[in-house]
């Protein structure tokens, strides 16, 4: 099949089924509800609708698609408002419904657009406005009030209920990531990605920190997948030294020296970690204690796999400590020992 072709095939995921009978019952019960209560409060408002069809549009991204932009909260009722206030200015102003229906949805688009509220059933509330006859006509801009912001509103409330009861968290927050623009183990920072973004020129239906989360579980996965089996505990090093929480700093500088160390374990006397000393700066006087300069350090069990401390590693850190079920120090990952497990049998091609 030619890929042109290939390309309308259907490029959705596969729902598992237990997520498919959620969205089935959330749109289900979502959509009943909306439809009572706006005929309880609503009733018959001069011959007006107290439902417009563009809510079931509306409801499918609310309870399918909750993590979606375009189903936020603030996209849902800003889209539809916007999109219903395009749609009575123009049935005003524009004789012609043909026109009228085309400049509304022209312009609800541009209003969704500058309002950073786009929302696709908008372009229906739009046309409802030109199109739905003459008891919409006449009830004029409070249509917009009712009944399309009050089916919004009601719509939307029982999003924020049924999502966040079925453990779908709404409106939709990307996991936090520790430091936003630090480098990941992927390489890339959150200034990369906006670049990228920016440079894409296409509305993408995924939020930039939903991608930036994406991006570092895939890395994480493919580490795992290549590399998974390595344990901490498998490259270890000997740990040259340690010191104690009442040694100086002249102690921890010539250790240092002598063994060539980035920092300098610290623990108490049974072996228990409780931190590390990183290079203290000429200022600081040799005879000075080292309790208040004990930093906490990257610490791991044997049995962790390499890739749990990818992230500190690249984020600066140059040891990661090893420890066993009790805290005692056993061992120590540095950079090299990292490197030389996960890529010691890859050649390593440098450009240029």
């Amino acid at each position: 099949m030619h890929p042109y072709l290939r390309s309308f095939r259907a490029t959705q995921p596969a729902l598992p089924p237990v997520e498919r009978i959620r969205i089935v019952a959330g749109a289900l019960l979502g959509i009943l509800l909306t439809t009572l209560i706006s005929r309880w409060w609503l009733g018959d408002g001069q011959g007006l609708p107290y439902l417009v069809a563009p809510i079931g549009a509306s409801s499918v991204l609310v309870f399918a698609a909750p993590a979606t932009p375009l189903a936020q909260p603030w996209a849902v009722f800003g889209g539809n408002v916007v999109s219903g206030l395009a749609g009575v200015v123009c049935a005003r102003l524009i004789p012609d419904p043909v026109m009228a229906g085309a400049g509304a949805v022209a312009l609800a688009v541009l209003g969704m657009s500058l309002l950073r509220c786009l929302h696709p059933p908008g372009g229906a509330v739009a046309l409802t406005a030109v199109l739905g006859g003459p008891v919409i006509h006449a009830a004029g801009f409070s249509f917009i009030l009712a009944p399309v912001a009050a089916n919004t509103a009601i719509l939307i409330t029982m999003g924020l209920a049924f999502n966040n009861l079925t453990r779908h968290r709404y409106p939709h927050v990307a996991p936090a990531q520790p430091t936003p623009t630090a480098r990941n183990n992927a390489g890339y920072t959150i200034a990369d990605l906006d670049q990228v973004l920016a440079h894409y020129g296409e509305q993408l239906d995924v939020d930039r920190d939903d991608l930036d989360a994406v991006f570092r579980q895939v890395e994480a996965r493919a580490y795992q997948r290549r590399h998974g089996d390595i344990r901490c505990g498998d490259i270890r090093s000997r740990v040259p030294a340690a010191v104690g929480p009442e040694d100086t700093v002249a102690t921890v500088r010539g250790l240092m020296a002598d063994y060539h160390m980035r920092s300098v374990p610290v623990t108490d006397e049974t072996g228990r970690l409780l931190g590390v000393v990183p290079p203290q700066p000429a200022s600081v006087a040799g005879r000075q204690g080292i309790r208040r300069l004990v930093q906490p350090a990257v610490a791991a069990l044997a049995s962790t796999p390499v890739v749990n401390i990818l992230p500190a590693m690249t984020a600066g850190a140059h040891e990661a400590m090893v420890v066993d079920e009790t805290g005692r120090l056993v061992g120590m990952v540095t950079t090299a020992d990292l490197l030389s497990a996960l890529y010691g049998n890859e050649a390593i091609v440098l450009a240029g």
